[in-house]
């Protein structure tokens, strides 16, 4: 069993050695986890939002740092599965539902000594259970991890104007790129948080090829000069599977 969980949510230092994805995904990606020896825990969809998106972890699922978790209180099989590998598990305060913004209530997105998030729909368990430090950074979006791609504790890619506006304001280095293409079945276009994932402190992983994005060359540039590598979790053009969030690392 891995050893310690990471420390400050969604910025490994070392090689992630687990992760968890929604159970639709995780087939799709298996070839990748099993290459970078990265285990994949599987979480049920959720029974309360839209079908298109119930497989989305990070609608059901926040990392609050080390061993802590705040979860979705109606999938009591998620709660248990990070309740064996040793987590504290918090349940959320309110249930998922399928209309926004009752179905992003988990979405926030935490970096470094930051929450971003629409702090009005922001589930009372997480504000509750939150380290202290955490400075809050209010936005419209509630879809915030959705559509943040994390690259350091200080940088970020988005497609959300307003979010970038926010960030910028609080000293993050923000590249701000043109919303699409990115895949998710039945709608028009996914996310980039939620086609992105750190597998070390200088290693981001997408789940597939931006080669098509009009910004892909931006893209490209703000990560090399930020001395991190990428890797590609499959041959396929980039799709949102909700988040991949990292647990252990090695």
């Amino acid at each position: 069993m891995d050893k310690s969980f990471i420390c400050s949510p969604n910025l490994p230092k070392n090689n992630v050695s687990t992760v968890i994805i929604g159970k639709a995904y995780e087939s799709r990606l298996k070839n990748a986890f099993d290459r970078l020896k990265i285990r994949a825990i599987s979480a049920e969809p959720s029974r309360n939002v839209d079908n298109r998106i119930s497989n989305h972890i990070d609608l059901q699922l926040i990392h609050l740092g080390k061993n802590k978790f705040v979860a979705n209180k109606d999938n009591i099989d998620l709660v248990n599965i990070l309740t064996d590998y040793g987590a504290e598990v918090f349940v959320s305060e309110s249930s998922l539902d399928s209309t926004y913004p009752d179905d992003c209530i988990l979405n926030a997105c935490i970096i470094n000594e930051h929450i971003i998030h629409n702090l009005d729909i922001t589930d009372f368990a997480i504000l509750k259970n939150l380290n202290k430090s955490i400075k809050p950074i209010n936005v419209q979006q509630g879809y915030s991890k959705c559509n943040v791609c994390i690259l350091n504790s200080k940088s970020i890619i988005t497609s959300d104007k307003k979010i970038a506006d926010a960030t910028e304001r609080c000293g993050f280095e923000v590249l701000l790129i043109k919303p699409g293409y990115i895949s998710l079945p039945g709608y028009e276009y996914g996310f980039i948080g939620g086609a992105s994932v750190k597998l070390s402190e200088n290693t981001v992983a997408f789940t597939g090829k931006f080669d098509k994005h009009p910004d892909c060359q931006k893209i490209l540039d703000f990560i090399t000069e930020r001395k991190i590598s990428i890797e590609y979790l499959s041959h396929e053009d980039i799709f949102d599977v909700g988040s991949i969030i990292p647990i252990f690392e090695n």
